[in-house]
């Protein structure tokens, strides 16, 4: 388990570095049928797959990457220990 937890942050901050600058498909489906303007923002941790102590770019992407991959993995190994056998 501890390695595929390791796997996942590397592959998390290697692939960070490809991240795109452009609007994901959702947002350029919205611009193209011309409803971008109706969205709502929401509060988030992470807004914008960035780190908020750290202005926009690759380190902050990675920084927030990494953090999704930490929360992740705490939630599904306190799920398996919760659900699993007494």
């Amino acid at each position: 388990m501890r390695n595929i937890f390791i796997i996942s942050i590397l592959v998390v901050l290697s692939a960070s570095i490809l991240a795109s600058v452009n609007p994901d498909g959702m947002e350029k489906v919205a611009g193209n049928l011309g409803f971008i303007n109706k969205a709502e923002e929401h509060a988030a941790p992470m807004p914008g797959y960035s780190f908020p102590l750290i202005p926009r770019g690759a380190l902050s992407t990675a920084l927030a990457g990494g953090m999704g991959v930490i929360l992740s993995y705490g939630v599904f190994c306190g799920a398996a220990r919760f659900f699993g056998k007494r």
